[in-house]
């Protein structure tokens, strides 16, 4: 490793995740704009970390509901409200202030299904909608085309009646995000030596010995120092 793995004040580090942050939502602002968005509605979770906010939980990959509102031209993303109360996600995304406001991103929203209350998905799906509206109308660009990635029948229709101009936002998010970053490729290629680590030092290791509970400690080993 050409660089130590801690941050200190006397040494450079090839990665600033400030800049990397920066870089990418440029980046997305950019692709809003060549591809004629007002703004993009982002239910996958790997575009959040993408663009400034975090997981909220892992389980909620599997139960969407939880999105960021990109608007064009205004920056990081409208984000969900800070989920304890301004001491958790405020402190830690600085760079987000003013922007968790969304009350209606809650993990479950678009995979629900209550057939004995036919009328309580729909009305999840008009409280996103109403919230986003207002959002793009405060922005002044309701009137514009409006790119979502992933969605339900439900939400849909619910953005039909509100009268927004609902359309593909995964071609312009692509083209953000297929070109990487400085600090991108520095990161793919150090999650390339901390996995590759402990593959030479088991081959290495295995090369005198026949025991594979010993081969299986030191790969562990060298991932838990590269990693």
């Amino acid at each position: 490793m050409q660089y130590g793995p801690y941050a200190v004040d006397y040494e450079y580090r090839p990665y600033n995740p400030e800049r990397m942050r920066n870089e990418r939502v440029a980046r997305a602002q950019a692709s809003l704009k060549k591809h004629g968005l007002g703004a993009v509605i982002l239910f996958d979770f790997d575009y959040h970390r993408y663009l400034g906010y975090y997981s909220f939980h892992q389980y909620c990959r599997r139960r969407l509901g939880h999105f960021v509102l990109l608007i064009e031209g205004e920056g990081f993303p409208y984000v969900p409200h800070d989920h304890y109360h301004g001491t958790w996600d405020q402190a830690r995304m600085p760079w987000l202030a003013g922007k968790m406001v969304l009350e209606s991103a809650k993990a479950f929203s678009l995979q629900q299904g209550l057939p004995d209350f036919p009328d309580y998905v729909p009305g999840l799906m008009d409280q996103i909608v109403a919230e986003v509206k207002g959002l793009l109308k405060k922005h002044g660009k309701a009137d514009m085309p409006i790119g979502i990635d992933i969605s339900n029948y439900h939400l849909i229709k619910s953005f039909e009646r509100a009268g927004l101009k609902i359309c593909d936002g995964l071609a312009a998010m692509i083209d953000a995000t297929q070109v990487k970053t400085e600090d991108e490729i520095h990161c793919l290629r150090m999650a390339g030596v901390i996995t590759e680590a402990p593959i030479g030092s088991m081959q290495s290791f295995a090369a005198g010995h026949d025991r594979v509970g010993d081969c299986r400690y030191r790969g562990q080993r060298a991932l838990q120092i590269g990693g």
